[in-house]
């Protein structure tokens, strides 16, 4: 029997999955869609295998044309008899033409069948299709199941990908209940897209997606973390336990903040703010949402000042849960991002574009982090910048 594998990560260096954007254009439409039903729902990177054996519960994958997975990295098998080898796995190693994985309960043997193996899927399931359009929602009994619809049609000069929130809908066009309007004024708020080097990450489960990229802003280019999805909430009862934290097409020229997602700075909520988080909040509507860490003094940005690395004492990484706060109700804390970490040491790792990952974190020994740059504008009116990095949990769970 596979072992439970909730969470997975993506790169845009794997085999198969879609190009995000084109070079140097990040406006053209059409183009996000295609990496969200790939990555969410349908997986991809197809290969049939040669040969499938067990022995002393460690699964040996071979494929003389070459074996396109990464370790760490979670493939759907299928085809295999015996069938529990069938279903999802997480990689151990990878060689040219082999990968290994660790199975439980299966006698040595090999397997028979026209075998397959992909890069397996989120889970979540696709509501409505259209045209660069889509509804998604995730399949998981403890979500509130909202449906997140994106419209990839616009072109221009929007650099998002616009995305709405709602609470039910009958149709692509049609839902109630929206907590997160993709158009508020002449802005629209959504996912940022992929610019120049087209690098970028996706990590998430059936309920939360948190996805990394290289994006054009105005003048800029910035790195960020923009996410969607449930969080995880301190009350005892919950039911709108859900949040979006992405980017806007525009900015204004005055306020002097850094815009992104892990920072410690004052949120701006008038003009044209580059980021906007929505939480879920029932009969008052939409609340207004604060995403920050428990940052080290006379830090702006997750990682990028702070306590000294690596750490004397001995910890890889320090790491603080990344809290979500009701903004407009006294600045109450109402829960915590899943799977997600502000970094409190300075700078830890070379500022690179792709993911690096870190093992034996403390609190995550078993686990392995993903971490990853942040670059945000400082000052509008200084066209001021700061780096950082922030840290995601690549093989969970997050509950």
């Amino acid at each position: 029997m596979a072992i439970d594998t909730p969470v997975k990560w993506y790169t845009s260096s794997m085999a198969g999955i879609p190009e995000w954007g084109a070079t140097n254009d990040n406006t053209a439409p059409g183009k996000l869609v295609p990496v969200l039903d790939a990555v969410m729902v349908d997986g991809f990177g197809l290969v049939t295998i040669d040969n499938l054996s067990v022995a002393n519960n460690v699964a040996t994958a071979t494929r003389s044309a070459g074996m396109p997975f990464f370790p760490d990295q979670v493939i759907a098998v299928a085809g295999a008899s015996p069938a529990a080898l069938n279903g999802e796995w997480r990689v151990v190693a990878v060689t040219g033409s082999t990968l290994t994985f660790t199975t439980s309960g299966i006698s040595n043997q090999t397997a028979t069948g026209t075998i397959t193996i992909k890069t397996a899927p989120l889970g979540w399931e696709l509501v409505f299709s259209d045209t660069n359009r889509r509804v998604y929602r995730s399949k998981s009994d403890k979500s509130p199941r909202s449906f997140y619809r994106f419209n990839d049609q616009t072109s221009g000069t929007v650099y998002t990908t616009p995305l709405g929130a709602f609470t039910s809908m009958s149709s692509i066009d049609s839902g109630t209940g929206q907590w997160y309007t993709e158009v508020p004024s002449t802005s629209q708020y959504g996912i940022a897209r992929s610019y120049e080097d087209l690098t970028y990450t996706i990590v998430g489960d059936d309920r939360t997606v948190h996805i990394h990229n290289r994006y054009r802003h105005l003048y800029s280019t910035l790195f960020d973390i923009q996410s969607f999805g449930d969080f995880f909430s301190f009350a005892p009862v919950d039911s709108e336990n859900e949040v979006v934290a992405c980017g806007a097409g525009y900015n204004q020229s005055s306020p002097a903040y850094v815009y992104n997602l892990l920072n410690a700075t004052t949120y701006s909520p008038t003009g044209y703010a580059q980021y906007q988080r929505r939480i879920r909040r029932g009969t008052n509507g939409v609340f207004g949402a604060r995403v920050y860490g428990g940052t080290y003094v006379g830090q702006v940005l997750s990682g990028e000042s702070g306590i000294v690395f690596p750490n004397g004492v001995g910890n890889s990484l320090i790491l603080a849960e990344t809290l979500i706060r009701e903004e407009d109700n006294g600045s109450h804390v109402r829960g915590k991002m899943r799977g997600m970490y502000n970094i409190l040491n300075s700078l830890p790792l070379p500022l690179q574009t792709a993911m690096q990952v870190v093992s034996g974190v403390t609190g995550l020994e078993n686990r392995k982090v993903g971490v990853f740059r942040l670059y945000a504008n400082k000052s509008c009116t200084s066209q001021t910048f700061v780096s950082g990095q922030a840290a995601i949990d690549i093989t969970g769970p997050w509950d």
